[in-house]
């Protein structure tokens, strides 16, 4: 049964979190490593159109959120975004889509840890090599003892989080805000924005040019991972005070206060690059990437502009140590809040059942105890296999946005049809029209995003399935543990080998090879399905519903899997651009109303409109 068993636990939370500080909350970890980092890579995927990618991102992400603030003002969970997937279709899509999101946001904090021991070896050399691009064992001793930090701060429980984050906050939308107006003003270059053939670049932005720039700079350029953050008011909303009216106005504000920032940053940056001082030939956008300013993008971009006015060298230079400072503690700020969000995704996990309730147990803090423990430790391995920022960046918004598509549009839908006498302080306005936009906007994220990571990522999730094949429908839907866990086992090494297959025949996912993609695709969809069908047939009635609700889900990851390979983003580019772009929207709405019509009440949603009468 898709039961709520974190409704005792739930109870037990410090609502210590008022309208500031969850709005705090949002901010401090959408203004955290993305603003040091984002607009020099967005520059160099789409050129002076970059800031259009800031501001398409930002009506993406807009769309997404409203969605989600309805269902928070309705539902609000600590925990909350793996489990509103379990309330509207119970286990078997409940599932896959919080494994994701726990993959996507258990990478957060390291990265946060990374960006500031990267940014604090200006002060100390010693901790990054220059010749290899990764921080060096020192470094990353530094970079583990930020992640304890942040661990012993969370540990001191909710309000203290909330405390630092609000203190911390106004330093962190002050510096960026101060840092833009100083660029613009001292060294502002508008002909920048047509470098490259024109505003929409023709030229020197590769691996893509036009249109498809702008929409790979988003996922790819950070430009997304940084508006991301919105999610955290929504993660800590069960230890709000009022969360149901708190919670709407602290997304949707952050959200519009990020988006006016980094369209600054953006403008600011574009216009004070002075090609001949960093040493790139005029509108080679992409070799941002390699050039003098790649490892401290906005830091050394500013000391360049002591060439161009020597007068202002001595402002300059001073600012440049306060970015610097404000470098560190900018995403050390947000790997506070991070932590606790990965804390919290995983106690939600664990209260979906999927995982034992020991992650529920809380501290004398009232803190999930256990799960902050696994964070942290799983924070320190996310270190080793991401050691780039940008690598961590791309993994991680597809995570996220895989969930948000659910999360916002569908469930929105499905929950007005499901249980439409929720009391909603917030509601969607217009949302049979903007409940499908919100979805396909997500969708077509995950798209551009590119195959490469696309296809990385959805066999992450895949491989997830031996844990809800080999615990929650054992231990929840009683099924035989023998039988479940076997094909769960198999599931994830046979589609794992195919993946390897296939990844040797396109030499890493750098050519195309079409009877290496059909034989992964024919591989994976036999054992997901057969499985299903075993299932189904020796299980209950409860399961086979559950199945019938979630078997959208992995179709749909199958179906943009293909579509992403063959299309502009892909390593077969047979469908240009846009053609491709109106094809994977299409086939998004399908699916949206597919799941929506999907969704049936559950256990859960009985569960929390109970303990809302008491």
């Amino acid at each position: 049964m898709a039961e709520d068993f974190g409704i005792r636990t739930d109870r037990e939370l410090r609502r210590a979190l008022d309208r500031r500080r969850l709005l705090f909350l949002s901010i401090g970890e959408i203004i955290g490593a993305g603003w040091l980092f984002a607009p020099m890579y967005a520059a160099s995927y789409a050129g002076g159109a970059a800031l259009l990618a800031w501001i398409i991102a930002g009506v993406i992400i807009l769309l997404i959120a409203f969605a989600n603030a309805e269902i928070a003002s309705a539902i609000p969970k600590s925990g909350a975004l793996v489990r509103y997937p379990h309330y509207v279709f119970g286990g078997f899509a409940g599932f896959l889509l919080g494994w994701s999101y726990f993959l996507a946001i258990t990478a957060v904090p390291p990265t946060e840890a990374l960006t500031a021991t990267r940014y604090l070896s200006f002060f100390f050399p010693q901790l990054y090599n220059t010749s290899t691009g990764t921080l060096t064992v020192l470094g990353y001793v530094v970079a583990y003892l930020f992640l304890a930090l942040f661990v012993y701060v969370n540990y001191m429980g909710v309000k203290a989080v909330g405390d630092v984050v609000y203190g911390v906050g106004w330093w962190k939308l002050l510096i960026p805000s101060i840092t833009a107006i100083i660029m613009i003003a001292l060294a502002f270059n508008p002909a920048n924005f047509t470098a490259g053939g024109g505003f929409i670049p023709t030229s020197g932005t590769a691996p893509y040019t036009g249109w498809a720039a702008v929409f790979y700079a988003m996922p790819t350029g950070g430009v997304l991972f940084a508006y991301l953050g919105f999610r955290q008011a929504i993660e800590y909303g069960g230890e709000g005070r009022n969360p149901s009216k708190d919670i709407p106005f602290a997304v949707i504000s952050a959200i519009l206060i990020a988006m006016i920032i980094y369209m600054l940053l953006e403008l600011a940056f574009i216009g004070a690059i002075h090609w001949d001082v960093i040493g790139i030939k005029e509108g080679a956008w992409s070799a941002l990437r390699t050039s003098s300013i790649s490892k401290a993008p906005i830091a050394q971009l500013l000391e360049s502009l002591k060439f161009v006015i020597p007068a202002a060298a001595a402002l300059l230079t001073a600012w440049v140590i306060v970015f610097l400072t404000d470098a560190v503690v900018s995403p050390a700020g947000t790997g506070f809040v991070s932590t606790g969000g990965a804390t919290r995704a995983l106690y939600g996990v664990a209260a979906d059942g999927y995982l034992p309730s020991w992650f529920l147990t809380l501290s004398r803090t009232k803190i999930p105890k256990w799960s902050l423990i696994t964070i942290a430790i799983l924070g320190a391995l996310y270190l080793l296999p991401f050691p780039t920022w940008q690598s961590i960046v791309s993994f991680t918004t597809v995570g996220r946005v895989l969930t948000y598509m659910v999360i916002g549009g569908i469930a929105v839908q499905a929950l007005r049809r499901t249980a439409p006498e929720l009391p909603r302080a917030f509601k969607l306005w217009a949302m049979p029209v903007l409940a499908p936009l919100a979805t396909l906007a997500a969708s077509l994220v995950i798209y551009w995003s590119g195959f490469g990571t696309v296809s990385k990522f959805f066999l992450a999730v895949f491989i997830g399935l031996p844990i809800y094949f080999g615990y929650y429908a054992y231990k929840r839907l009683n099924v035989r543990l023998p039988i479940s866990l076997t094909l769960g086992l198999i599931d994830a090494v046979g589609i794992a080998a195919s993946f390897s297959y296939f990844y040797g025949l396109t030499k890493g996912l750098k050519v195309y090879n079409d009877m290496g993609l059909f034989m992964y695709i024919i591989v994976t969809a036999l054992l997901v399905y057969i499985s299903m069908a075993v299932l189904y047939y020796l299980g209950s009635e409860y399961l086979r519903k559950e199945f019938r609700a979630g078997v959208w889900l992995p179709t749909y990851m199958i179906v943009i899997t293909v579509l992403s390979y063959y299309g502009s983003f892909g390593l077969h580019k047979v469908i240009p651009f846009p053609v491709d772009t109106v094809i994977a929207a299409v086939v998004t709405l399908i699916f949206h109303y597919w799941a929506v019509y999907s969704a049936f009440r559950t256990k859960a949603i009985d569960q929390i409109i109970e303990e809302m009468k008491k």
